[in-house]
């Protein structure tokens, strides 16, 4: 399943959960609650990770409290009035008894009470006829999640670290070769092709899995919040590469070389420096440096010393990444998650 396309794994979880719904629904003979089992069932499919187990208390928690609060305020009246007092009720309880995380959960329960005609009696029948879906949608939900999303979380991380520097390097391949060679500048790199990878590491590392001790998870949180970082600067730092003449002259120094030599190393994960100036490594160049530099290679006045300066950030931040794969190594288990 690792190897799917996000959007492929998207609707095999969404149609896996919703055929199962309607499947075991059917199978018990409840067509009437069909329609509030898929909904939970479409609405809990979770997107981003395994839910703990501990949220799965929460949404059942929230559910019954739903149900519990609207059959008995229903007694009274079961028109839309009583059902927002039922769904304020219905919400402070959830609240006052720590389900935060299962109001929408609170909410959609008793909302269906209502709409499912339930709320004329209270009695243990009813309110077993309620829950059922409600168990049976979160609990295909869940499993769609578990099935089809990757299991191993660390795994996955590596694999999206991977790519993004994967990604990265192959775009400073192509423009080394431009600078070299000449001829026509390589299409641009676009934020929308890291991105989403980027946004599901730090979604991954944010929460709490088994497989990903307390220690490593800040670890790769860092990590993820450093790529981004990396990116931006990587976007300023382009339009300086492409502003340049190519093909550079032979004769010229090997600043650029050098600085450009340092991030495809730092990229491929096989330099880390140790030392105090080691974060600094592109800043032993002066301002006057790169504008001597600049001069002998034709460029624009100013566009030597914006690339020194995008160098030097883009290199500090891709040490820190190094640094912080370091510390995920020394902490990672001696078993395989």
């Amino acid at each position: 399943m690792h190897g799917l396309n996000p959007t492929v794994r998207s609707a095999l979880r969404l149609w896996l959960a919703a055929t199962l719904a309607i499947g075991i629904t059917l199978w018990t003979g409840r067509q009437g609650t069909l329609m509030l089992a898929l909904i939970l069932a479409v609405l809990f499919v979770n997107e981003n990770q395994i839910a703990p187990a501990r949220q799965m208390v929460q949404f059942l928690g929230g559910a019954i409290v739903g149900v519990i609060t609207a059959l008995v305020l229903f007694q009274f009246s079961s028109g839309w009035l009583m059902l927002s007092l039922a769904l304020l009720a219905a919400g402070l309880v959830a609240r006052a008894l720590g389900l935060s995380q299962g109001l929408n959960m609170t909410y959609l329960c008793a909302w269906a009470v209502l709409v499912l005609g339930q709320g004329a009696r209270f009695n243990a029948g009813t309110l077993f006829n309620l829950l059922v879906p409600v168990l049976v949608g979160v609990l295909t939900a869940q499993f769609a999640t578990w099935l089809v999303w990757p299991r191993l979380r660390r795994q996955r991380l590596e694999e999206l670290d991977a790519q993004v520097a994967r990604r990265l390097g192959e775009q400073l391949k192509r423009l080394r070769m431009w600078l070299a060679v000449g001829g026509e500048p390589p299409p641009a790199l676009h934020s929308a092709e890291l991105l989403p990878a980027i946004q599901e590491l730090q979604q991954l590392s944010s929460t709490s899995a088994a497989s990903v001790p307390a220690g490593m998870r800040r670890r790769w949180v860092q990590l993820g919040t450093l790529w981004r970082e990396v990116l931006r600067q990587w976007l300023l730092l382009e339009p300086q590469l492409i502003a340049l003449p190519a093909p550079l002259p032979p004769a010229l120094p090997p600043l650029l070389l050098h600085a450009l030599d340092q991030l495809e190393a730092q990229l491929q994960g096989n330099r880390l420096q140790t030392g105090p100036n080691a974060a600094r490594a592109a800043e032993h160049f002066t301002p006057l440096d790169w504008q001597q530099w600049g001069a002998q290679a034709g460029a624009p006045p100013l566009v030597p010393l914006a690339l020194g300066w995008q160098l030097a950030q883009l290199t500090g931040l891709l040490h820190s990444q190094l640094l912080a794969r370091h510390a995920i190594e020394r902490a990672a288990p001696t078993a395989a998650p």
